[in-house]
């Protein structure tokens, strides 16, 4: 199952653009990004007491992916966020960009 995807972006930072809603958007870096979530380099107090938001982000190869994302944890070193709801086509994305980035065996 594509959600136990192990594989991790750990030191790789990506732009995500965020919706907590109508008119309130932001922009932050991601990083940890694996098929389950990501982490997002934010003050905790920029999400404010929002459970939920919709994110968007681009892969390499310039493909969009958006998510509902659940927060999970807020802290000094983030806002940890797990992913929600990707529709089929946005989660084979995912696989696919983080099959690529799955580091060879010598």
């Amino acid at each position: 199952m594509l959600s136990n995807h192990a594989v991790q972006l750990d030191d790789a930072l990506f732009v995500v653009k965020n919706r907590l809603g109508p008119g309130r958007e932001f922009r932050s870096f991601g990083s940890h990004l694996t098929m389950d979530g990501l982490v997002l380099d934010t003050t905790a107090d920029l999400a404010g007491d929002q459970r939920f938001l919709w994110m968007e982000f681009s892969t390499p190869a310039n493909e969009r992916i958006s998510a509902l994302g659940e927060i999970t944890e807020r802290s000094e070193a983030g806002v940890s966020v797990r992913f929600k709801h990707l529709f089929p086509d946005q989660r084979r994305k995912l696989a696919i960009m983080l099959d690529e980035q799955e580091p060879t065996a010598n």
